[in-house]
């Protein structure tokens, strides 16, 4: 039956074309990714961590989660523009360090990509969709995912299950984004 939908099909956010969403930009290694700037709440030194990796602000403590682990990435040396990103919403506060930050980005809406069908695994739940930044693939993490009450209080863990690291979602969104040229 041509043209039939299913209930595994992906559902995604529908939001009016003309409005704007607002992204602070990070790097880690070749990766781009995407924060809502809604859920940062500061920019901190990685030196300014405490001994146990966490960071304080205003009385909160900022637990450190190792986000390129859970992606399966590999630790590069820490640089200059080396920075630890605090993000929160309620009570769940995390910190992130990544490799640097190329500042706040104005995304139209209708620029954010949902992610192509293909990807089944566990990056549907990590990553909000995919935009364009500086002639590559940056994924948006997903800010519910980011942001789970449980993640604040243990550290994140690789899992065996099937997924896909950045490297290959941005890979096949790439190949994929070709396909559509034409």
């Amino acid at each position: 039956m041509k043209g039939a939908m299913t209930l595994r099909s992906q559902t995604h956010k529908v939001t009016p074309p003309g409005t704007f969403l607002q992204i602070v930009v990070v790097g880690y290694g070749p990766y781009c990714l995407g924060l809502p700037a809604d859920t940062i709440r500061g920019i901190k030194q990685p030196e300014e961590m405490d001994a146990d990796g966490s960071v304080t602000l205003l009385g909160n403590t900022y637990s450190r989660i190792d986000l390129p682990q859970e992606f399966g990435l590999t630790r590069h040396p820490t640089t200059s523009e080396a920075r630890v990103i605090l993000c929160g919403r309620g009570s769940v506060c995390i910190a992130i360090g990544v490799d640097r930050v190329f500042g706040l980005q104005e995304l139209d809406s209708q620029a954010l990509r949902p992610l192509p069908p293909h990807f089944r695994g566990s990056e549907r739940d990590w990553f909000a969709g995919l935009f364009r930044f500086q002639q590559q693939v940056a994924l948006s993490i997903n800010p519910d995912w980011l942001l789970q009450d449980e993640r604040a209080s243990r550290p994140l863990s690789v899992t065996g299950e099937n997924r896909l690291s950045p490297a290959e979602v941005s890979q096949n969104s790439s190949q994929a984004a070709g396909q559509g040229r034409g």
